[in-house]
């Protein structure tokens, strides 16, 4: 069997992207002090912004997501805003300083996409069958309910809102008991003083 060799050939290199931050902190603090509007970004700090975002979208936590080219686009556009509060003189690894915004960014994504299926599936289960016009050919209205039945019945929001509405009331539930115990606490401390 072939013993695996690991290769140094990694898709950023950090201290070529440590070098381009130190030289794009450089250009905006002598623009500022010349009164200059801030320079664009370089090819090559956008290129690496670019690879550090797609390839993390791979990565087998967000890779099975519908919306992956949201989480890309998202992460991108939140690592040009944050782009110039890197600060050299603190860190040498912009690589992981933009894969944390990255990875955040992720994260709030999901939470987005979430409470938002979660509102179309409710929109969807408490449709009213008027809701639907009939077409020409449907005087009856047969179509427009057993479409309006399929989607409320089967409808794939269906285990989302469920799961959604535990969660929901698992997060109310632990609210009341910290209040409960906060009481309790409040009690016992009036009754020794």
């Amino acid at each position: 069997m072939a013993e695996y060799v690991h290769s140094e050939a990694y898709y950023i290199n950090n201290a070529d992207f440590y070098q381009a931050m130190v030289e794009r902190k450089k250009e905006v603090t002598d623009a500022a002090s010349a009164g200059r509007t801030k320079p664009s970004v370089s090819p090559f700090i956008a290129k690496c912004i670019m690879d550090i975002a797609n390839h993390l979208s791979y990565k087998s936590n967000f890779a099975r997501y519908t919306f992956r080219d949201e989480f890309v686009l998202d992460a991108i556009e939140k690592c040009l805003v944050n782009l110039d509060k890197f600060n050299p003189d603190i860190s040498n690894n912009p690589f992981w300083y933009f894969t944390r915004i990255c990875y955040r960014t992720f994260i709030k994504k999901i939470l987005e996409e979430r409470k938002q299926t979660f509102i179309k599936g409710k929109i969807v289960s408490q449709l009213p069958f008027d809701v639907f016009s009939l077409a020409d050919q449907d005087s009856d209205g047969l179509y427009a309910t057993e479409f309006l039945d399929i989607m409320q019945q089967f409808g794939a929001f269906n285990d989302v809102v469920a799961k959604e509405e535990e969660r929901m009331a698992k997060k109310k539930s632990k609210k009341a008991a910290v209040k409960s115990d906060k009481a309790t606490l409040d009690d016992l401390f009036e009754d020794t003083v």
